[in-house]
């Protein structure tokens, strides 16, 4: 899957409030990602994805992660944007879990 667009809305979760698995090319416009208060929350969840989300605008709040690379095959993830979000309450702004030959690349970035 690739080449979504997502705008004006309002997702909630207790865990993963968006799991991008294999997709990318995500964009996602002011939109509101809740999460549930707790340390198993994240925003963004990049399951063996090849990258390209952006996220402009909008409000991240109630998670742990803002976002998450989670990878167990040759996969490079690259091109993660977050751009003029708002988060409140995100004890880290990512992490990631690699095996299988997963790499990330160097444009990550958090603005």
């Amino acid at each position: 899957t690739h080449d979504i667009y997502i705008s004006n809305c309002t997702i909630g979760a207790s865990g993963k409030v968006i799991n991008i698995q294999g997709a990318y090319g995500v964009i996602l416009k002011n939109c509101r990602l809740i999460g549930g208060n707790n340390n198993s929350s994240i925003a963004l969840f990049l399951d063996n994805s090849a990258g390209k989300v952006t996220m402009h605008g909008g409000t991240i709040t109630g998670v742990h992660h803002k976002f998450f690379i989670y990878a167990t095959k040759p996969v490079n993830t690259d091109d993660v944007l977050l751009d003029g979000v708002k988060a409140t309450g995100a004890k880290d702004d990512f992490d990631k879990s690699l095996s299988g030959g997963a790499t990330i690349g160097s444009k990550i970035h958090i603005k």
